[in-house]
């Protein structure tokens, strides 16, 4: 998501298509006794939905012509070479480090510099470990970083967004279409976050997981008794685009090619196994209420079924 996103969660809140008021009504059909009752009328959006479809299809065709553009080797070259004769200088500047660095090596006087001198300038403690406690940090930050993607994703694309109706349509057509709409916004306020609020410590990135969770956790259970399902949605999914970009900046930081490469298939997977948790929980539980384990109630909740009570009777007594 992000501007793909954005831009048309802009255009839905400006359209405002969903919007419906009450409308008060006189009951005029007895001269004694009048009565006045409210009905719900659908408000007409600002626009339609062609207009609507022809800005996304302008909007798509903008993206595609700067994808094109990107390819023509006339536009980026500059670019490309400034970016090159840098990191040229950037190799020429450790050689000459590199250079330095042997040539006193060879120095006599250099070899006889004193102990208290060599550790006055060496880090703490001995290389070799160094590197690596380095190499194991840098292998357990890395898992940590897909661990915590893939959970987002999850979260984002496959678990959210099935119970998003369940938690907020109960309080109207309204809070649903804000908070759909909404969500959507922060997707990319996040994203955007990351340049002004950056996060270079793991342990501040396991915090805001475990926010993250909570919030979840919240939405799941707990959203239809909550007076503010439109905040806690825009919160939860703004924290989860915060939360991923870092992780994926975190990634790009580490110089490897093949991180990011993990970072989307982590992405993906994280997506994909979210939905797919989510559709077996639908299925198990049509299957259940089918076979007379569960009974839907009116207000959306289960209970026991005939069945589903002789088999809990039966373990009970047993």
């Amino acid at each position: 998501m992000g501007f793909s996103a954005l831009i048309p969660s802009l255009l839905a809140l400006i359209q405002g298509s969903g919007r419906s008021i009450c409308v008060v009504v006189n009951d005029t059909s007895s001269s004694l006794n009048s009565s006045e009752t409210y009905n719900q009328k659908v408000v007409d959006p600002h626009f339609g939905v062609t207009l609507f479809f022809l800005f996304i299809f302008i909007w798509m065709l903008i993206c595609t012509i700067a994808f094109a553009l990107l390819n023509v080797r006339s536009i980026v070259d500059g670019q490309l070479n400034e970016q090159s004769r840098e990191s040229s200088q950037e190799k020429q500047v450790i050689q000459d480090e590199e250079n330095s660095i042997v040539s006193q090596q060879d120095d006599p006087a250099y070899k006889t510099e004193s102990i208290s001198e060599r550790e006055s300038i060496r880090p703490h403690g001995n290389s070799e470990d160094n590197s690596k406690n380095g190499k194991n940090g840098i292998s357990n930050q890395f898992w940590v970083l897909m661990l915590v993607t893939f959970w987002c994703c999850a979260l984002m694309n496959g678990i959210l967004p099935s119970v998003q109706s369940y938690s907020a349509l109960p309080y109207g057509s309204t809070v649903y279409y804000l908070s759909s709409v909404l969500s959507n916004i922060s997707n990319p306020i996040g994203c955007f976050a990351l340049f002004f609020f950056t996060i270079k410590r793991v342990n501040v990135v396991a915090a805001i997981t475990i926010i993250i969770t909570i919030l979840s956790i919240y939405l799941l259970i707990l959203a239809s008794k909550s007076p503010h399902p439109v905040t806690s949605w825009v919160t939860c999914m703004a924290l989860l685009a915060y939360l991923r970009a870092v992780c994926g900046s975190l990634l790009r930081e580490s110089g490897s090619e093949k991180s990011l490469w993990w970072c989307g298939v982590f992405t993906q997977a994280g997506s994909f196994i979210g939905s797919l948790i989510m559709r077996t929980m639908k299925q198990l539980k049509n299957l259940a209420t089918k076979l007379g384990f569960l009974v839907e109630l009116e207000n959306g909740f289960l209970t026991w079924g005939p069945i589903g009570i002789k088999l809990r009777m039966n373990l009970v007594d047993s």
